[in-house]
């Protein structure tokens, strides 16, 4: 997994130089370097769920497993905490 990750850095890294160089060949604060700021931010943003998306199409079953259950289990709890308010507002 982590040969996964390393190339997901390297994909953003290399769009965020791609973004960069168009800022710095264009004036200062000209639509193309706004926009080039803009996807920038929009790539910074969204790495924590690109890794999160590599980390779950690379887990073993048993992770899969593991992560379904524990999410499972939190539905189930946020089922009986509201059964439990609709009980006390009656």
């Amino acid at each position: 997994m982590r040969i996964e990750l390393k190339l997901l850095a390297y994909q953003e890294q290399a769009a965020i130089r791609a973004q960069q160089d168009i800022i710095d060949k264009s004036q200062p604060g000209s639509e193309a370097a706004k926009n080039a700021k803009t996807t920038i931010d929009q790539i910074n943003a969204q790495h924590g769920r690109n890794v999160e998306i590599v980390n779950q199409q690379n887990e073993s079953p048993l992770d899969a497993f593991g992560r379904e259950l524990h999410t499972t289990a939190a539905n189930i709890k946020d089922d009986f905490q509201s059964i439990e308010v609709e009980g006390i507002s009656r």
